[in-house]
């Protein structure tokens, strides 16, 4: 059995947030990844038998010729979103907050133009603006416009509301 690997994410310097208001933050991520990991492990477990098959040497990357994810039910895990369960992991250790930025990996943040940069200012989410107001097909730039959005309009209660709003985003199926 594999250790799952810690994913290192790329971070500037926070905005200025009241402790009070971080706390409360850092609760309702640690409540609502909890509370994911629990209700959603057996579907966790069943998606992590596909890591046993991996045909690239190494395990850093995940390559299957015959990989069952572009079947019916592997459309299915992508359009749903189930393959980003795993995150919740991230969350629950700090890396990650329920609420934020998508992560990118380095070698897209190297092509990152100078103003795209300040998303990064924050930590990564699970979900965020870009995955409830334009998720099925949004141009790089749109989607670092909602993220900056969402750094400079930060609130407890818009992040409530982006919980909520990924749940009907989520059902749509509509994700890539």
């Amino acid at each position: 059995m594999t250790r799952p690997h810690r994913i290192q994410t790329l971070r500037a310097a926070a905005p200025d947030r009241k402790p009070l208001q971080r706390a409360i933050k850092r609760g309702v991520d640690l409540l609502g990844a909890g509370f994911g990991l629990l209700i959603l492990g057996p579907v966790l477990a069943a998606a992590a038998l596909l890591r046993s098959r991996n045909e690239v040497a190494g395990g850093a990357s995940f390559k299957l010729s015959d990989d069952p994810r572009i079947s019916r039910s592997g459309r299915w895990l992508r359009r749903t979103s189930i393959d980003e369960l795993p995150q919740l992991w991230n969350i629950l250790i700090g890396d990650m907050s329920l609420v934020g930025p998508r992560p990118h990996p380095f070698d897209d943040v190297a092509g990152y133009s100078d103003w795209h940069f300040r998303r990064l200012s924050v930590k990564p989410g699970l979900t965020g603006l870009w995955q409830i107001s334009a998720r099925s097909n949004p141009d790089f730039d749109t989607w670092v416009n909602l993220d900056l959005e969402y750094i400079d309009s930060w609130s407890l209660a818009l992040d409530l509301r982006i919980i909520a709003g990924t749940i009907p985003a989520l059902l749509r199926t509509d994700g890539r």
